[in-house]
């Protein structure tokens, strides 16, 4: 995490942090895309791992030290005692090539979830439907390329590094 990242990670700051529940982080390693969530409710770190290789969890702890030894934010909530689950009944990959839809999979279902329940029991197979969920991401990309082109974002200080 060097540069570009650590700017980005300092300009995360204890109000944003506070108005959260979860910081999402994505994280490749070896050509592999996991997710990791920072659960800041229940102050803990969840690997979301298409392929359950718990050999990943070796990148997740660096990440968490990066974030504590550099970030006064990530100091005050003491993220370097939260334990760090490995998520284990998740949709999971069959193929070389899909880890990147499987986290953005991962997230809209975070993202979507209502009543607080993370069951991922109804969404298991998520390989049959790979290519849906490939046109369903290229769909929402240029649909939102047209959007952005007409009306663009009032608030894009996230850009200004």
């Amino acid at each position: 995490m060097r540069g570009l990242s650590l700017k980005m990670l300092k300009k995360i700051t204890n109000p944003v942090l506070l108005r959260s529940d979860l910081l999402m982080v994505v994280l490749n390693r070896d050509s592999h895309w996991i997710l990791v969530v920072l659960d800041l409710k229940a102050k803990q770190i969840c690997i979301f791992d298409s392929i359950k290789n718990p050999a990943h969890k070796d990148v997740v702890f660096k990440l968490v030290e990066v974030l504590y030894q550099e970030s006064e934010s990530f100091q005050s909530f003491a993220i370097s005692e939260w334990p760090v689950i490995y998520v284990e009944l998740l949709p999971r990959q069959s193929s070389s090539s899909d880890c990147g839809v499987f986290v953005m999979k991962y997230m809209e279902r975070l993202l979507d979830i209502s009543d607080g329940e993370w069951s991922w029991r109804q969404y298991l197979n998520w390989q049959v439907e790979m290519n849906v969920f490939r046109a369903q991401i290229a769909y929402d990309i240029i649909k939102f390329g047209e959007q952005f082109a007409k009306e663009p974002a009032k608030d894009t200080k996230f850009c200004n590094i």
